[in-house]
């Protein structure tokens, strides 16, 4: 299970994106260059990368990527009204790729 600081939920709901939206979103907001690159009814998969990513990885090797991932997450519950979480790993040099989940048996307490 991850857990998010809050930081990106608020951002997230202060922001709020559809998936068609995201690609541009993290462009302007220089979060790096996102790529949809599978999407099934509970679980979608990007891939994040480009000169932002690669100079974060390059001044820190072990750097972080959970106000991306935890956006990604946070808008996917948004817009499924379904609890969501998502995990990021770094692929080849410079990628990471995020995966989103979410649980149908599990809708928002709203």
């Amino acid at each position: 299970m991850i857990f998010y600081t809050g930081q990106e939920k608020n951002l997230a709901i202060k922001f709020p994106q559809t998936t068609e939206s995201l690609v541009h979103f993290f462009e302007v907001s220089d979060f790096g260059n996102l790529v949809l690159t599978k999407q099934t009814a509970d679980k979608t998969t990007w891939k994040l990368s480009g000169p932002t990513i690669s100079k974060r990885l390059a001044a820190d090797q072990d750097a972080d990527f959970m106000l991306e991932t935890g956006f990604l997450a946070q808008t996917q519950q948004q817009t499924t009204g379904l609890i969501t979480e998502a995990e990021y790993k770094l692929r080849n040099k410079g990628i990471i790729e995020i995966m989103v989940v979410s649980d149908s048996n599990q809708p928002l307490p709203y």
